[in-house]
């Protein structure tokens, strides 16, 4: 208990009373100290009771979004700030090594001889092509699908984007 004199509550009837308590509780004020649990209320009489629980405040998203370079071509998609990005990979075949016509005109960059019966020529680098109609057409060429760009940080997204995010996560406070 404080010992309060009666100039000291005169002055303080005009601070009002204490602050009782935030939303996430934190209890009554000190008797006669109007000093609330969470307050500045000023002297005066005792502020009401705070309630205690969870204060109901709104969700909020939070956590460390995935880099959109570590996600796999299913998250991406959904991934605020990250796209899906596909390359041409593996490594064509030397045209002497393709032994029939179909092979030779099927590979990019090499000619079928029809008088020696052989394929010449230097076949295209996978990693020419940028569509993946073409990449598949070159023999011993995959088209593969990754992500990139720069993940919206958890704290940027709504309550409808947050668990779309890998990595984030909606909190109810």
């Amino acid at each position: 208990m404080v010992d309060v004199d009666a100039s000291t509550l005169a002055a303080g009837a005009s601070g009002g009373a204490g602050n009782g308590g935030g939303g996430f509780g934190g209890g009554g004020a000190v008797a006669g100290s109007g000093i609330g649990g969470s307050g500045t209320g000023g002297v005066g009489a005792a502020g009401a009771s705070g309630a205690s629980g969870t204060g109901g405040g709104q969700p909020y998203c939070t956590g460390a979004a995935t880099p959109c370079g570590q996600l796999v071509a299913g998250q991406c998609p959904t991934a605020q700030g990250c796209k899906v990005k596909g390359t041409c990979v593996g490594s064509a075949n030397f045209c002497s090594s393709l032994h029939s016509s179909y092979s030779c005109i099927s590979q990019q960059g090499c000619v079928w001889s029809s008088y020696n019966q052989k394929c010449s020529g230097f076949a295209w680098s996978c990693d020419l092509f940028s569509s993946s109609t073409t990449c598949i057409n070159q023999l011993y060429c995959a088209w593969d699908l990754g992500c990139e760009g720069t993940a919206t940080p958890c704290t940027e997204l709504s309550e409808a984007t947050c668990e779309l995010q890998p990595g984030c996560q909606l909190v109810y406070p």
